[in-house]
């Protein structure tokens, strides 16, 4: 049975009614509005999934929202704290496709529930119950300094220390040796492929740079010189080796 009121005004002076009066209509009624009859309801991860840093969950819901109505989608540890995943999202489609980040983790509480809360009305629902979240283990090969001398023994040589990089996995790729590179002399190769172009004034010289200052430019003692110390490099002048540098040097000679 509903509860009737009025309203009632009094008048105080010195702590005595001087005036008073009442409502003059029939007495009113007060309601409470009953509470939003909207559903939204998380469906997955919904607690147990074992989920891994990097790769992509799929959350889903379930909810009757207006169109209009826009969704927050949060990441609560089992200490209460929240981050934002994704903020201003439409309830439908019933799904988001959630790149896992390293930021999201917490590691001092690593238990988790997915939040979803509609901004308008305050509706909002957790995940059942607990998941958690992984970082996968490292593929990479361990960075192990070179051996002692191996620096040294690289530059006086005449190599250089390659820097450090990381591949597409994110390991750390070791600085290495890149040894001193034999330089290119006009051989039978090199010969062919300046014939095949069509001679020295027709060869590509940013494509055959080096051809070309073997072949077209003219032979030198210090490219001699230098020929001659890269044929020695490993103590044997081969063939091929030999018909270059007498190659080389009968042009030397004859300019």
């Amino acid at each position: 049975m509903p509860t009737y009121y009025v309203v009632e005004a009094l008048v105080y002076r010195n702590a005595t009614v001087i005036a008073s009066d009442i409502s003059d209509d029939y007495p009113f009624t007060i309601t409470v509005p009953t509470q939003s009859s909207s559903v939204l309801k998380v469906l997955s991860p919904n607690g147990g999934e074992s989920l891994v840093s990097g790769t992509t969950q799929r959350i889903t819901w379930s909810s009757d929202l207006d169109s209009d109505s826009l969704l927050d989608i949060y990441l609560m540890n089992n200490a209460d704290n929240a981050i934002l995943i994704k903020s201003g999202i439409a309830p439908k489609p019933e799904f988001f496709d959630w790149n896992i980040l390293d930021k999201f983790l917490s590691y001092s509480y690593p238990f988790y529930k997915i939040v979803i809360v509609q901004r308008d009305r305050h509706i909002k629902d957790y995940s059942d119950n607990y998941f958690t979240i992984s970082v996968p283990s490292s593929n990479c090969t361990i960075d192990v300094p070179p051996a002692p001398g191996y620096v040294t023994d690289c530059i006086n040589n005449g190599g250089t220390m390659s820097n450090s990089t990381t591949d597409e996995n994110g390991c750390v790729l070791p600085s290495t040796c890149i040894p001193k590179p034999k330089s290119v002399f006009c051989d039978t190769v090199s010969k062919s492929i300046v014939d095949s172009v069509g001679g020295c004034n027709s060869i590509d010289q940013t494509k055959y740079s080096n051809i070309y200052q073997a072949c077209c430019t003219k032979i030198t003692k210090e490219k001699l010189l230098s020929m001659l110390d890269s044929y020695l490099d490993d103590g044997v002048i081969g063939d091929t080796e030999k018909t270059a540098l007498l190659t080389a040097l009968d042009s030397y000679l004859g300019q």
